[in-house]
């Protein structure tokens, strides 16, 4: 294993580590087993079980932190590689996931944003709050909406858009194309999938999770 390779590794594990201490402290402030409660979302009927149950889903929680992480930059990488292949652009697949890795940071500071935000403004928050808190995204400028819209508007929000600036910044940094072109590689790519993953998200929502009459 060279050096970048151990680079890109070591990135990826730092990513995680971050994301998990996120975790950690969203599960111990806000996520506890008296939020669930509050919020009329109680794992079990039975206050032992609940513990056990509630421990397990958080557990389960850094599993999935784990596997999004690892599918997403991956995939997005993916996209990317392909889009400079079809322009000729000869570069290195694991070049194109350090950018990945790197711009996935970008992230981080609007989940401290939503946990810092809800921690302060609703000390008896709900779940319903929870999922409607996302810090500078389209959903805080609306209300009183159906639980379908959360997920599209909460994707619309200025750290998704500088996500894509920033892998256009590393396209260019990794290849010969200039900043404007490898940003018209990401709205090509990975734009475009997201908006499928959106539509698929709400389409799912509908289906298994209907609004009551």
């Amino acid at each position: 294993m060279d050096f970048f390779t151990k680079r890109v590794l070591s990135m990826f594990c730092l990513l995680l580590l971050l994301s998990y201490s996120l975790i950690y402290v969203a599960n111990h402030l806000i996520l506890t087993p008296e939020f669930y409660s509050r919020s009329g979302n109680s794992l079990s009927m039975i206050a032992s079980e609940n513990i056990n149950l509630y421990a397990n889903v958080q557990r389960w929680s850094y599993l999935y932190e784990t596997i999004y992480c690892f599918v997403k930059i991956f995939l997005t990488g993916s996209l990317l590689y392909t889009g400079l292949y079809a322009l000729g652009q000869k570069v290195e697949f694991r070049k194109v996931i350090w950018v990945s890795v790197v711009a996935e940071f970008v992230f981080l500071p609007g989940a401290a944003a939503k946990i810092a935000w809800f921690y302060f403004y609703y000390p008896t928050g709900t779940l319903l709050d929870w999922h409607r808190t996302y810090v500078l995204s389209m959903l805080s400028f609306f209300e009183d909406l159906p639980a379908v819209w959360y997920y599209p508007l909460q994707t619309v929000n200025l750290f998704e858009l500088a996500y894509w600036f920033l892998l256009a910044f590393g396209l260019s940094r990794i290849s010969t194309n200039t900043f404007d072109d490898s940003l018209k590689i990401v709205l090509k790519t990975y734009v475009p999938v997201l908006v499928l993953w959106v539509i698929c998200v709400c389409f799912a929502s509908i289906m298994f999770f209907p609004t009551p009459n």
